[in-house]
């Protein structure tokens, strides 16, 4: 097993000039050169398969999180950011499709996994149920229905994010 510790670069996406008061400007347009974007998100496995990231940080974007979509390709993900560990809890209200949640604890390690989460069917007063960690976790990593099998994620692997 990969045992190599996990790299958060999550929320440093930045990129800029200094700041001088002193700095001149191009002499023209074709002297300019753009930005160079920041390099997206991704988890990477001991396999080497690397999914693309779509982070949630705030209590508004997760409570959102994949609800409303049609799906997710195999080799994206959605990972949800939490300010400490904790046991977490999700549900899929509002889901059309099921998925594969993965809760990690501060070094990457799967501390729990729900597999083939079905779409909570709407029955009028009758909630949807719940999935929770058993154990804390600082982040929850989704995926498409069957990636952590096809994959051979297990409690305890590490997944290396970036």
């Amino acid at each position: 097993m990969n045992s190599a510790w996990l790299t958060l670069a999550l929320g440093v996406w930045t990129a800029g000039a200094s700041g001088c008061s002193n700095a001149r400007a191009p002499e023209s347009a074709s002297q300019t050169h753009p930005a160079t974007p920041a390099p997206a998100p991704t988890a990477s496995i001991a396999s080497g398969k690397v999914f693309q990231l779509e982070i949630r940080r705030t209590p508004e974007e997760r409570a959102l999180g994949l609800m409303f979509r049609d799906g997710l390709d195999a080799d994206k993900g959605m990972l949800f950011v939490f300010h400490e560990p904790e046991i977490l809890s999700f549900w899929m209200k509002n889901m059309k499709f099921p998925i594969d949640m993965l809760w990690l604890d501060e070094q990457g390690e799967i501390v729990h996994i729900a597999a083939n989460v079905p779409p909570c069917a709407a029955v009028p007063d009758k909630p949807c149920p719940s999935y929770r960690s058993e154990k804390k976790a600082l982040y929850v990593l989704e995926l498409a229905a069957g990636a952590a099998e096809r994959n051979g994620l297990i409690v305890g692997a590490r997944i290396i994010l970036e």
